[in-house]
């Protein structure tokens, strides 16, 4: 079984990401279960979502306290507690940040993993345009995606109508893509 934890503020899609995830696992044959935890309901407020993905239907309940994966979609929740906290050793974190990984990876505690740092603040600036809490989500998907290969991009693209309206359809099928691409290059260039 597959575990992974999003954080991120409230307004940045933190749980539709993790259900999208979810969904595009689901679409591939995988058996998934997504959900959310959050205290008072608002904007910029810290928020954390489930994704679990098996291959055999899951029996286990509750929040992931010992995660294969971390997504982070806001580079400021490298500074909240417990972020990083019960990541399994060589666990992948994939950051929305403009820092380097081994930067971030400083700052991980005790925590054992490997980072793949993103920009996925400008891809969202760029597509969408200069918002107040830029939508990082569908980005970080298709990076999670490039980063793991746990789903391809396709079937988060053939899911993407069941969560946005047809007007920002388009944009959010490029911010998939982007996030994908870039995170492949990232790699490519880790390697080289």
């Amino acid at each position: 079984m597959r575990e992974i934890r999003f954080h991120g503020r409230g307004g940045q899609g933190a749980v539709t990401a993790a259900q999208l995830l979810a969904a595009a696992a689901f679409e591939e044959g995988k058996y998934v279960q997504s959900f959310a935890s959050f205290g008072m309901e608002r904007r910029g407020a810290p928020v954390i979502a489930f994704t679990r993905i098996d291959k055999k239907p899951i029996e286990t309940r509750g929040q992931i306290q010992n995660p294969d994966y971390l997504i982070l979609l806001d580079p400021a929740v490298v500074k909240f507690p417990n972020t990083f906290i019960g990541l399994k050793p060589g666990g992948i974190v994939v950051i929305n940040s403009t820092r380097s990984s081994s930067e971030i990876e400083k700052e991980m505690g005790e925590a054992e993993g490997r980072v793949y740092s993103i920009d996925a603040t400008q891809i969202s600036v760029n597509i969408f345009g200069q918002t107040s809490i830029p939508f990082t989500n569908v980005v970080m998907v298709g990076a999670f995606a490039g980063a793991t290969g746990i789903v391809q991009v396709r079937s988060i693209i053939k899911v993407l109508p069941s969560f946005f309206p047809p007007k920002i359809l388009e944009k959010n099928q490029k911010a998939a893509k982007l996030g994908y691409e870039r995170m492949k290059n990232f790699l490519i260039c880790l390697k080289g």
